[in-house]
């Protein structure tokens, strides 16, 4: 049959073109940490797996895999400590914790701060009921644990949970695809109803870098998408609490670290001109992506004592995702 765009015939004519609805395919694992009676790992993949656990840990692993995720380390144990040491040394870019004491929140605290310290960048989700959202906030005041409220309805047979809301963020985090999503505002179609707070509190708990979802018109969306880290040094400090920000500098540590391995990994001499070169444009490319708005040229130099070693200084500006917009109008009539 001819192009129906080329086709002179006098007539009605129509084409189609199928494209996938599914949603997009997470390239980091994911962790649900949950309380019981003994220490013991499970690796769910798919809803069947999921379907054998009870309510509460199979509508999270529900959240997580239609979410997104491929693959969900499901790790319990009688403390959130115990059940975090079983997660071992997987590329796992998210922890989603149900916490129920400040011992608890310290504990993923200290472990995604760990993890991250040794090349394996992850964030921690957690929940709080509002009520409490604000004093935990304050006590974790870390980059990399996200705390949500209020309680969240994913499924009207299944208790609602505020975890529910670090579950679906989580997935969404993770399936990005970009660090440059904006994720504040955004709907969550899997969550049908969040428990409606007072504006009053809502501003107070977005002061304390809590993630708050609500109900707006029909739809639970998340207000804003940040961390908890609102002061340095007992100073208020705004420079981490997006959310965006913290993806942004993994993003590009990240990314740098898997190039030169590569580079490592090749046959014959690797001369810090080249490592420098590659480095400023990858550093160049993540700046056209608009991640970076600006980098300084890298420093390159052998280590004191061990020419084999090479010591690569990096200087870059992350990309700032506007949130909010003030317009001022000045008006004559």
């Amino acid at each position: 049959m001819s192009d129906v765009l080329q086709n002179l015939r006098p007539g009605v004519y129509s084409r189609y073109q199928i494209t996938g609805s599914c949603v997009p395919t997470a390239l980091r694992d994911c962790a649900l940490v949950l309380p019981g009676d003994k220490a013991q790992l499970a690796v769910v993949t798919s809803p069947a797996q999921a379907n054998q656990m009870e309510s509460s840990a199979r509508e999270c692993l529900r959240l997580l895999l239609e979410g997104g995720v491929g693959k969900v380390y499901l790790a319990e144990g009688p403390t959130v400590q115990e059940a975090l040491a079983l997660l071992g040394e997987g590329d796992i870019g998210a922890i989603v914790c149900h916490c129920n004491t400040l011992e608890d929140y310290q504990a993923l605290k200290d472990h995604v701060v760990s993890a991250s310290e040794q090349m394996r960048e992850c964030l921690g989700f957690c929940a709080a009921p509002p009520e409490a959202a604000k004093e935990v906030a304050a006590r974790l005041c870390c980059e990399r644990v996200v705390l949500c409220t209020p309680f969240v309805t994913a499924n009207p047979e299944v208790e609602d949970s505020p975890l529910y809301g670090a579950c679906s963020l989580a997935a969404r985090v993770l399936t990005a695809g970009s660090p440059v999503v904006n994720f504040s505002g955004e709907e969550y179609p899997l969550l049908t109803e969040a428990a409606p707070l007072p504006e009053s509190l809502v501003q107070e708990l977005l002061a304390a870098g809590v993630c708050v979802f609500e109900k707006v018109g029909g739809r639970v969306e998340l207000i804003r998408a940040m961390t908890t880290c609102t002061a340095k040094n007992g100073a208020a400090d705004d420079g981490l609490r997006s959310l965006n920000t913290v993806l942004i500098v993994d993003d590009v540590i990240r990314h740098i670290r898997g190039c030169l391995k590569v580079r490592l990994k090749g046959a014959g001499i690797t001369s810090m001109g080249s490592v420098r070169d590659q480095v400023a444009v990858e550093l160049a490319a993540k700046r056209d992506a608009g991640i970076l708005t600006d980098f300084a040229p890298p420093v390159v130099r052998p280590s004191k004592g061990d020419p084999t070693v090479c010591q690569v200084d990096l200087a870059f500006s992350v990309a700032h995702l506007v949130s909010t917009i003030h317009i001022t109008a000045q008006i004559r009539v």
